[in-house]
């Protein structure tokens, strides 16, 4: 696997670990550095351990059946498991969602983000996520000023429907945000450029209303002066 594979699949499960620790409450005013800095935050080189030599065919059959610590990241996934979806789990979805929608509508913005979550949890294990529910999230993570949770629920939906405006509408609104009281910087800037990719993939989803364009486009152009003039600061500094 080349390094750029490897990087890659590292990022992704940096990603899901955000996740996880998001879900419990302890991701809530942090955020990871982009990745082009990873190497610095952590003081070295980014480096993966080599895959083993491959043993000789008699230690390979006397080792056959036994399980066998990796020490690389593996070219292949693991195959994983879901349960089967069943009227009760979609019953419990329905409820959760259906109280989600109730909160967010009387502005509980907390109690909509977790009734969001427990549906999005039951469709995760069952290998079925909702764009529309965790898009819905991310609408409650932004009215809360929770930046990082709402890009991260944002990439998430791009990842299951990449034609679902609102993934990269939330996700480029919450990158935005985070600019907002930081002075200009290479991380702040790319920040910013992923705000600007965020809102150009957005005007290129079939999904987009009519009436929401004029406002993306604007966000747009936002989003390349923030840019501009960051990268101008930058440089002079």
């Amino acid at each position: 696997m080349a390094d750029a594979d490897r990087i890659k699949l590292l990022e992704s499960s940096i990603a899901y670990l955000q996740g996880k620790l998001r879900d419990a409450g302890h991701l809530e005013d942090a955020i990871l550095p982009p990745a082009a800095e990873l190497p610095q935050h952590w003081g070295g080189a980014v480096t993966f351990d080599e895959p083993a030599a491959e043993p000789p065919p008699a230690a390979a059959a006397a080792g056959e059946g036994k399980s066998a610590s990796a020490t690389y990241l593996s070219d292949e996934d693991e195959p994983v498991e879901y349960d089967e979806m069943t009227p009760e789990i979609q019953a419990e979805v329905d409820k959760f969602k259906n109280e989600g929608n109730g909160f967010f509508k009387a502005q509980q913005y907390k109690e909509a983000s977790q009734a969001y979550g427990k549906a999005m949890k039951l469709l995760d294990k069952c290998g079925k996520p909702d764009v529309k529910i965790i898009s819905n999230r991310a609408a409650s993570m932004l009215a809360m000023d929770k930046f990082v949770a709402a890009a991260f629920d944002g990439q998430r939906c791009m990842e299951v429907d990449p034609d679902w405006w609102k993934g990269y509408w939330y996700r480029g609104q919450a990158l935005m945000k985070m600019l907002k009281g930081k002075p200009p910087s290479t991380s702040m800037a790319e920040r910013c450029e992923q705000a600007k990719i965020a809102f150009q993939d957005c005007l290129k989803t079939t999904t987009l209303p009519d009436a929401k364009r004029p406002q993306v486009e604007m966000e747009l152009q936002n989003s390349k002066n923030t840019l501009m003039s960051m990268t101008t600061a930058c440089n002079q500094s």
